[in-house]
């Protein structure tokens, strides 16, 4: 380690070349091959060819570690060194003169002397590490590491320190349930360390707030990573991860029927969507004072007493107690109209004329327009007329049917019997005599048959230009002809009856004409020609 001296070796493929070395500490053989130095430099040999003179140099440059290495190093972070963590020296061996050529450390000296880290470049502040095997527990572990350091290959010196590694936590995170997103912020609690070290436990992630709250809120919906990091009195920490999920809100939706009448059912419906998972209650409120929690979301009817208008709620809940936001709907629920019509007091056949008056009102204050379906009580006897007639070819009796329409599809009807359709009653009458002279009074009789009617008034056309009223007259013909005479009466409900129509025939007076006159002598005797006209029959 002290006055060293080396030897260096030269060489040259010329045959019988001479060599010249050059440089500090030559101590002999500077003409040979293979010349003793003892200090360090640059040596310089010269080989020249004899034959020729040429000549060609070659150079190395020796060092020399005469003294003796100081071994020694320092622990990086000597105050907190954990097992998780690689542990690093730094180099700090040194030489009186020239430098370490050479470190080695042994990491477990004494246990494991195997376990090494060679280094032939060192360098001073050069650093070297370990990772040692985790541990959880016992508390504190000891290492022993020996570092050697070497100048050339005999100069050799050591040193031995410990390095104390502290426990690492186990950390662990149970599954932490899912939480819906209206939900209220909830403490976690599923990290631990499994090695009961003392320390403090910090959750991080997505809506963690102080104190490891988390708030679904702050997160949104979506699944998060949360992690547990815990770290131990001596600093050492370890994290663990895990996911949650936060679910969205359902969406409520409410659909109402179109038409929303007092008394009458209205249809409500969902179409509500869960976002996720599934829904599995939907809580109605109607309004009113009523409501209803379903299991699903089909249609159904809720019927209202009071015409007003109604806010009707729906808030859906899923399979993970997630709550909708509420969905409302103010609804309107409107007046029945009111349906009435009168009858016709009689109705006469044939015409069988039969005029209805609509009195339908449209259910609130004011009256809005309407629309009116009519059924006669027979096929194809409709109008929508707001006041129809219609003709009826038999007696009945008909329902007659009023379905009335409000502006807002509201409806009310009324069935009315009609049983006042009268038949047509008969007409007859008789006359003493269909035929007689001008000037003669002929008799007429009703023989009507009024059909259980009483009959009110008559209606007598003798086809001369007079007429009379009363139920049994009597007539003079005044003018000689054929007389279409005529009769009808009306009831007392109003009805005509038909009319019959018989014949008188009215002569004039006879005429008598003796013949021609004649003269004849006494005792004679002449036949007589005579002829009668008019009143033949008489």
């Amino acid at each position: 380690c002290t006055n060293p001296s080396f030897v260096l070796n030269a060489s040259s493929t010329t045959t019988g070349a001479t060599i010249a070395w050059t440089g500090p500490g030559i101590v002999s053989g500077g003409n040979g091959f293979s010349p003793t130095v003892n200090q360090a430099g640059t040596y310089t040999a010269t080989i020249t060819n004899p034959a020729n003179g040429c000549s060609n140099t070659a150079s190395v440059t020796v060092s020399v570690n005469g003294g003796q290495p100081i071994a020694d190093f320092e622990i990086v972070n000597a105050g907190t060194n954990c097992s998780n963590q690689n542990v690093q020296i730094r180099n700090l061996s040194i030489a009186n003169f020239g430098n370490v050529t050479r470190i080695i450390v042994y990491w477990n000296w004494g246990v494991n002397n195997a376990d090494t880290t060679i280094d032939d470049s060192p360098v001073l502040n050069k650093l070297y590490e370990k990772q040692y095997p985790v541990f959880n527990t016992p508390s504190q572990r000891i290492f022993q590491i020996r570092m050697r350091a070497f100048t050339g290959t005999l100069c050799i010196n050591e040193v031995v320190k410990p390095v104390i590694l502290s426990p690492v936590p186990d950390v662990r995170i149970n599954t932490i349930p899912g939480i819906c997103l209206e939900a209220q912020p909830r403490q976690l609690s599923q990290g631990f360390d499994a090695a009961n070290n003392t320390g403090q436990g910090i959750y991080s992630g997505p809506g963690v707030i102080s104190g490891g709250i988390f708030n679904p809120q702050v997160a949104g919906a979506g699944t998060h990573i949360i992690l547990y990091r815990f770290t131990t009195n001596d600093g050492c920490s370890d994290s663990a991860a895990t996911s949650i999920t936060v679910w969205p809100r359902p969406t409520a939706n409410l659909n109402v029927s179109a038409i929303t009448c007092v008394g009458a059912p209205v249809i409500f419906s969902s179409t509500s969507t869960s976002n996720s998972n599934q829904i599995t209650k939907w809580n109605w409120n109607f309004g009113d004072g009523n409501s209803q929690i379903r299991n699903n979301g089909d249609s159904f009817s809720h019927t209202y007493s009071s015409v007003q208008n109604y806010q009707v709620t729906l808030i859906v809940t899923t399979d993970s107690g997630c709550t909708s936001i509420p969905a409302t709907r103010t609804i309107s629920i409107h007046p029945n109209p009111v349906a009435d019509f009168t009858l016709p007091a009689v109705v006469c056949l044939p015409e069988g004329r039969a005029n209805f008056t609509n009195t339908s009102t449209s259910g609130g204050t004011v009256n809005t327009p309407m629309t009116y379906h009519w059924d006669f009580g027979f096929s194809g006897g409709t109008s929508s007329a707001e006041n129809p007639t219609f003709f009826f070819s038999n007696t009945g009796p008909f329902n007659i049917q009023l379905r009335t329409t409000s502006a807002t599809g509201c409806v009310d009807s009324i069935t009315k019997v009609l049983n006042t359709i009268r038949p047509q009653p008969l007409a007859n009458f008789t006359v003493n005599s269909n035929e007689g002279c001008i000037g003669t009074s002929k008799q007429f009789t009703d023989v009507s048959n009024p059909l259980n009617n009483t009959i009110t008034g008559w209606s007598w056309q003798f086809d001369d230009g007079g007429s009379s009223n009363l139920r049994n007259p009597s007539h003079v013909f005044n003018r000689t002809g054929v007389f279409q005479v005529k009769m009808f009466y009306t009831t007392a409900a109003g009805c005509n009856s038909d009319t019959v129509e018989k014949r008188v025939t009215i002569y004039p007076f006879p005429v008598v004409d003796a013949g021609t006159d004649h003269i004849i002598r006494n005792g004679g005797e002449v036949s007589l020609k005579s002829f009668v006209r008019g009143c033949s029959g008489y």
